[in-house]
């Protein structure tokens, strides 16, 4: 059983030795690290000398407070209620000249674009730096969820390589790997599937389209599962000989 309260500290921790005051988190996953709740569109304030602050939509407070060891739990119904969350938690901190980590891959634009304009002293860094310290290292039980999501990927993969003939789109093998994923307990994608055969196969970064596939186009499969809050990524590159 996850102890969030001490895997907190340790977060605290590495924050101070790496000089960072606070850390905004908007990213599902670190959330998830963190609380123990798993919600879309949660975001924290997390202190390094302070419990966190998590700022939520208006109904969900009771709900999150139930779910997480959280105290400071606050509610929005306005982009302009949620903007001035931030910035009175910013403020009771005293955090208006600190150093503030960000989700950068995951936070949204506008929020760190007001956050940089109504707080030009602040000096940002990538939570990475501190989380990926802690996060890298796996407990037995986060193994074990990593390797239920391989599993889920594997299941995707095989419908996806069984359905293959010529004469099938990119599409229906898409959805015929998705299907088996979500079947299998996949959650969502934590990217888009690529499927490309024939010349797509050329792409650094692949999609889906409507192109039928022939027989002896080579087709890369590439799928990304989400499942029990943790992801694999799984490539294969096979031939089509099977013809309609």
């Amino acid at each position: 059983m996850v102890n969030y309260r001490i895997r907190a500290q340790k977060i605290q921790s590495i924050m101070e030795q790496k000089g960072v005051d606070a850390m905004l988190i908007a990213g599902v996953e670190n959330y998830y690290y963190i609380t123990g709740d798993y919600r879309r569109q949660a975001r924290m304030l997390f202190y390094r000398d302070d419990d966190p602050t998590i700022i939520v939509f208006g109904p969900e407070v009771e709900q999150v407070k139930a779910n997480t060891w959280v105290e400071d739990v606050r509610g929005w119904n306005s982009v302009q209620e949620l903007m001035q969350n931030f910035f009175t938690s910013m403020n009771s901190h005293n955090l208006t000249k600190a150093t503030v980590g960000f989700d950068t891959h995951t936070a949204p634009g506008f929020e760190v674009y007001r956050f940089r304009k109504l707080n030009p002293n602040i000096t940002m860094v990538e939570n990475d730096d501190v989380m990926s310290t802690l996060r890298m290292l796996k407990s037995d039980e986060e193994i074990k969820r990593m390797k239920r999501t391989a599993h889920v990927a594997e299941m995707g993969m095989k419908a996806a390589i069984e359905s293959l003939e010529g004469g099938v789109t990119e599409n229906d093998v898409a959805a015929e790997a998705e299907y088996a994923m979500r079947k299998a307990g996949s959650e969502r994608l934590g990217a888009i599937i690529f499927l490309n055969s024939g010349e797509n196969s050329l792409h650094l970064h692949g999609y889906v389209s409507h192109r039928k596939i022939a027989s002896g186009d080579p087709v890369v499969i590439d799928l990304h599962p989400v499942a029990d809050k943790y992801a694999c990524d799984m490539e294969r590159t096979v031939c089509v000989w099977k013809c309609v």
